[in-house]
């Protein structure tokens, strides 16, 4: 049951921007495992002052934001974010 991935020019951005080459490598390879197989630390996040985001929690401290759309079977990654401590 694989899903379209679609990165966002920001979410790449942000990927290039990982600290090192091991953990960007880590965060695209769990982005696609989920692509593949719906399997992951996903957790929906509802924040005060805007819409659902999902979060995948692919190499902590980072995560990635993303949208899926159902009807197309499309993972959009918005973001690639480091947790705060």
């Amino acid at each position: 049951m694989s899903r379209h991935v679609l990165w966002h020019r920001r979410a790449i951005a942000d990927l290039l921007n990982v600290a090192d080459w091991q953990t960007a490598a880590r965060i695209d390879a769990e982005v696609l495992y989920f692509a593949e197989s719906g399997r992951g630390t996903v957790r929906r996040v509802r924040s005060e002052d805007g819409p659902e985001e999902l979060r995948l929690y692919a190499a902590p401290p980072y995560y990635v934001r993303f949208r899926y759309d159902r009807a197309t079977r499309t993972i959009l990654v918005e973001r690639v974010l480091r947790s705060r401590p």
